[in-house]
């Protein structure tokens, strides 16, 4: 009998030592071309811009690229400016890796990489739709749109729809990417 509990109790300890602890942190690295060695760079946690910022730091010619090592305990949103702004989305275990270059027009590029390269990007193809709807239909504003009613929400409904198509086709989403995202059409 006591065989059978020293067998039984070395296999929970097994069991239970194997357990890994679901990671509660992400690892951010921004990675600037030719960065402006005056530029302060920052990481808010917050949606708010008066929000203190987590990090703050600069880039140089030398040091063109910095790492962050950020705690989080569920999935969310936080910001990253410099001279640019970006809204940002990371789970817990994440890492991403935010490459920033400046085109012929003087426009800031950006390309991702890590594993929350996909929900990125899929943020900035919402804003691009968002951008090509109002180049195509005016500045649409509650109560001011130049639309009638009828066709403002069929044209806003049709622009969710494309959203939510974008969402579901592209593969490497998460549930709670696609859950949060869906919240927000």
């Amino acid at each position: 009998m006591s065989v059978k509990k020293l067998f039984l109790g070395l296999l929970l300890f097994t069991f239970f030592a194997c357990q890994t602890e679901a990671p509660k942190e992400i690892t951010l690295t921004l990675q600037v071309d030719n960065p402006d060695p005056e530029t302060e760079y920052s990481v808010r946690l917050s949606s708010s811009f008066s929000a203190e910022p987590f990090a703050k730091f600069k880039l140089s010619e030398e040091t063109n690229s910095h790492t962050l090592t950020i705690p989080f305990a569920q999935a969310k949103m936080f910001r990253l400016s410099g001279d640019f702004y970006k809204s940002m989305y990371a789970e817990p275990g994440d890492d991403l890796i935010v490459k920033v270059t400046t085109n012929d027009e003087d426009e800031k590029v950006f390309a991702y990489d890590g594993s929350a390269a996909v929900h990125q990007q899929l943020i900035d193809d919402f804003a691009q739709i968002d951008s090509d709807f109002r180049e195509a239909n005016g500045e649409l504003e509650y109560r001011q749109f130049s639309l009638p009613w009828d066709e403002y929400s069929l044209a806003i409904n049709e622009l969710n729809d494309e959203k939510a198509q974008l969402i579901e086709s592209t593969e490497g989403v998460t549930e709670t990417f696609k859950a949060m995202a869906k919240a927000e059409l």
